[in-house]
């Protein structure tokens, strides 16, 4: 183990949020070291964005992207101790982060831990999801971003919500539209969105710009309604078949079906640490508990952005310089009216973005993640356990929660560590023992939360023993 380093403001992801948050605290005056999992500063949203700014790709990625780039440019150049490629094994209250980089484990230590890790998407378990072929909208992005490169076609697309129209966007403009979109959003979407006006009309220009991804405006087959899909074939999906809530059937020949239905927080680092979780009825997914401050609890952890609530990247940004001069204010480097004159023009801007957000949870519920899944379906990927197998476990069991079925089952005990069946087993769960959300809970996050190798944790121990020894 490396010597540790230290810092007063310690920063996990260099997202939105992260990036914000060491700008505005390091005009405090602070020392922060910012780790981050990617090589290049951004998040997801503006994932590669040094290099694409001088990449033809940056022509389909959005005004949003451009504005990216010219942020993560100022925080490179704002002077945070910036570590990329550096995955967080474990957290220590005090505080402490252990991470992984070039293979061998090193320490920082900080008075002051702000964890801003972003959101995944909601994992969607239908017939034929662990297909080669079928993957999320997400990590289809994620070629685009990397590597300027569009899944092969045909290609459709499943889901809802704004991140999967701007992909089909995106996707127009490279010039390889997908063959249809098979909508999962629920009926009643006119009367929701007449119900969530008011916080439409927050971000107006984010609603127009909604509307002009709409499919009917670019060519591609909408089939709307869609409450039930399948995929078929041998060695990878070659179809897909699915169902309409009027009792409609169809399927198309695919190479690619892509899956999105919203995004839920990464919050198993902020957990691990103490953090409190609570069902969010809106967004049906779990948050993490804050003060006004963005403090969640234990002294001197902050937790801002998505990996908290899901809020968009506005909203991260705010959240994010919101949460640094919380910081400051504890510090002592700000008085109380510094730093309630501060964020009063942020409180104002979050309030908004807070409105807009409760919009589109409620014109985009999840419906497919939701839905029932056929017995021969997998819901643990790797452990291959299927929806039969932990329902009647869970039955046999008198489970209450997915830690009780994770002893009887290993549901969650993969590599990766319950993060993609961590919600479908908690819907499961919840259906057999008909408990609400908040009793039934997620798995408890245990570290290490990166893979360790034996020769990264035998190297480890040696130095360790080299150590103890100098020390006789």
């Amino acid at each position: 183990m490396k010597a540790i380093s230290r810092a007063d403001l310690l920063i996990v992801g260099a997202g939105p949020a992260g990036m914000a948050a060491a700008r505005r605290a390091l005009r405090g005056g602070l020392s922060v070291v910012v780790l981050d999992s990617q090589s290049q500063p951004g998040g997801q949203i503006w994932r590669n964005a040094c290099r694409n700014s001088t990449s033809p790709i940056i022509k389909v990625l959005g005004s949003e992207y451009r504005r990216g780039i010219r942020q993560v440019e100022s925080f490179l150049a704002c002077g945070a101790d910036y570590i990329p490629d550096a995955q967080v094994s474990r957290l220590g209250q005090g505080w402490t982060i252990e991470y992984v980089k070039g293979a061998e484990i090193r320490t920082l230590k900080g008075r002051y831990l702000l964890l801003a890790t972003g959101a995944q998407e909601r994992p969607v378990p239908f017939s034929g999801w662990t297909l080669p072929g079928v993957m999320t909208v997400g990590a289809a992005q994620i070629l685009l971003k990397t590597a300027g490169q569009l899944p092969q076609g045909p290609v459709a697309v499943v889901g809802s919500g704004p991140l999967a129209l701007l992909y089909m966007q995106q996707m127009r403009l490279a010039g390889a539209a997908p063959v249809a979109y098979l909508d999962t959003t629920p009926r009643g979407l006119i009367g929701r969105s007449l119900r969530g006006f008011r916080g439409a009309m927050q971000e107006p220009g984010q609603v127009f710009k909604g509307i002009a991804w709409l499919p009917q405006f670019s060519g591609i087959r909408h089939v709307r309604n869609v409450v039930r899909v399948s995929a078929e074939g041998t060695r990878r999906v070659e179809a897909v078949r699915f169902e309409s809530s009027g009792g409609s059937h169809g399927q198309l020949e695919v190479k690619t079906l892509l899956v999105h239905e919203g995004l839920v927080p990464s919050h198993q680092l902020a957990v691990s640490v103490g953090a409190q979780l609570i069902w969010d009825v809106g967004q049906s997914a779990f948050r993490l508990e804050r003060n006004e401050w963005m403090n969640a609890g234990p002294e001197g952890l902050y937790i801002a952005g998505d990996g908290a609530r899901i809020g968009g990247a506005a909203n991260s940004e705010i959240e994010g310089e919101i949460a640094a001069i919380g910081v400051l204010f504890r510090e002592g480097a700000l008085t109380p009216a510094q730093a309630n004159a501060d964020t009063k023009p942020l409180r104002a801007l979050h309030a908004r973005q807070k409105a807009f957000r409760g919009f589109l949870d409620v014109v985009y519920p999840p419906n497919i993640a939701r839905t029932r899944p056929d017995d021969t379906t997998i819901v643990c990927r790797c452990e291959e356990l299927s929806a039969g197998e932990l329902r009647n476990a869970a039955s046999r069991g008198a489970c209450r929660g997915p830690n009780q079925l994770k002893t009887f089952t290993r549901a969650g005990m993969g590599p990766c560590q319950g993060r993609q069946c961590g919600y479908p087993v908690h819907e499961l769960v919840k259906s057999v023992a008909g408990l609400p959300a908040g009793e039934v809970g997620l798995f408890n996050p245990r570290p290490p939360f990166a893979p360790l190798t034996v020769s990264i944790l035998a190297a480890q121990e040696a130095e360790e023993v080299v150590a103890a020894s100098t020390h006789e």
